[in-house]
């Protein structure tokens, strides 16, 4: 039985959006690719590709949305969970599905 308590989280799908581009352009993609094809930072895109991003901003969001071809609010998943460990977020299947 849950107590109540509740844990917000905010993640990237930045790896599983450059997978898909990858896909869609039958090519390999690396992060030094990413960097030169769009002008950010090399500690910004480990950043969002480790999950380890703290903040950003929005020129940064609208580049590499535009860069993976996708709206900026797919850029992020959000979750809640519970003392459980129970998850209430949208799947990634979901985005998968609109590609």
């Amino acid at each position: 039985m849950s107590d109540g308590k509740m844990k917000a989280t905010v993640k990237t799908r930045f790896k599983e959006l450059l997978a898909i581009k990858e896909q869609r352009e039958e090519r390999r993609i690396s992060r030094v690719d990413v960097v030169n094809e769009t002008g950010l930072s090399r500690y910004a895109i480990d950043g969002w590709a480790n999950n380890t991003l703290r903040q950003t901003n929005l020129e940064d969001i609208a580049i590499l949305s535009d860069y993976l071809g996708v709206d900026p609010s797919d850029l992020f998943v959000y979750s809640i969970e519970d003392s459980e460990g129970e998850q209430e977020a949208p799947e990634a299947e979901e985005l998968l599905e609109a590609v």
